[in-house]
């Protein structure tokens, strides 16, 4: 008990749930009970920024998160540099980008072992890849395979599925998902929204479905 109120808000008791038939629509219901054992318990958080730092963790121990956090800020940097300087020559384009990522409260962050540098940066790279064709739809011609496909319909369904990621670590963050159907909306190319729809929700439900199996909790 002393260990459960220690760690209240990271550490839960999990339940079983099961399947049933009932009388009346939608004629099943999902059935709950304490788990068995009473002995264990659950991560109460969102898995996904433990399980992105786990493989750093392994390679370099605690470090690992700083390295983590060092890979994830550096290619938010670079994601919003190539997003502004579609437009924009590279030095105003490199300082907007180097502004919001160090003249900010995201250099605070890097040193804390929370998911708040994670989220920004899963955030930024989503919807760099399922916006960055409406500011440069037309491929250089030594724009190579991942220009093109930035440009086409996978740029947008890439950026609803890690946005999916990003909403299952915080849930305010499925507002990330509707610039990047309004995206397709906009080219009239509704195949696309309805599918980054799709992506998203497969991604971000598939996730918490995942921890509905393992915890009984969703």
């Amino acid at each position: 008990h002393l260990l459960l109120r220690h760690y209240e808000g990271f550490m839960k008791k999990g339940r079983v749930r099961w399947i049933e038939g009932t009388a009346g629509f939608p004629w099943v219901r999902l059935a709950s009970a304490p788990d068995p054992r009473a002995d264990r318990f659950y991560f109460a958080k969102s898995f996904a920024y433990p399980l992105a730092a786990a493989p750093f963790v392994w390679l370099f121990g605690t470090g690992g998160f700083l390295v983590l956090h060092a890979v994830l800020l550096s290619l938010s940097l670079l994601a919003a540099y190539r997003f502004l300087r579609a437009r924009s020559e590279a030095t105003p384009a490199l300082a907007n980008a180097a502004i919001f990522f160090v003249a900010s409260a995201a250099p605070v962050y890097f040193v804390w072992i929370t998911p708040e540098v994670f989220n920004l940066s899963m955030g930024v790279l989503g919807l760099f890849c399922g916006l960055y064709r409406l500011v440069s739809p037309d491929p250089p011609p030594d724009a190579g395979r991942w220009g093109r496909f930035l440009r086409g319909a996978g740029g947008p369904l890439l950026g609803a599925a890690i946005i999916g990621v990003v909403a299952f670590s915080k849930p305010t963050n499925a507002a990330l998902a509707v610039p990047i159907a309004a995206g397709a909306l906009l080219r009239r190319d509704w195949r696309t929204a309805i599918g980054a729809s799709v992506v998203f929700v497969l991604s971000c439900g598939g996730l918490v479905g995942l921890n509905l199996a393992i915890s009984g909790e969703a």
